[in-house]
């Protein structure tokens, strides 16, 4: 998986989310989120499982939002 260098900062593509037309309800860390339309594609599994971590959002390759989480993503 190649990496790139963003604000000094190596990042790794790890997953590709989208908005999905089908709401469902998904339980997530013992909590029930009801009508989640997010579907995230993880390129291996257990990324999803970071405890802590920044990420970047793209729309058609331009950045859109830098983030950090810590507990869940």
């Amino acid at each position: 998986m190649p990496n790139k260098n963003y604000f000094g900062f190596e990042f790794a593509k790890i997953a590709v989310a989208a908005i999905s037309d089908v709401k469902t309800d998904v339980k997530y860390c013992g909590e029930l989120l009801r009508d989640w339309d997010v579907v995230l594609d993880f390129a291996t599994p257990g990324f999803e499982n970071a405890s802590q971590s920044t990420y970047l959002i793209f729309v058609n390759d331009i950045l859109k939002y830098a983030g950090e989480y810590s507990g869940t993503f």
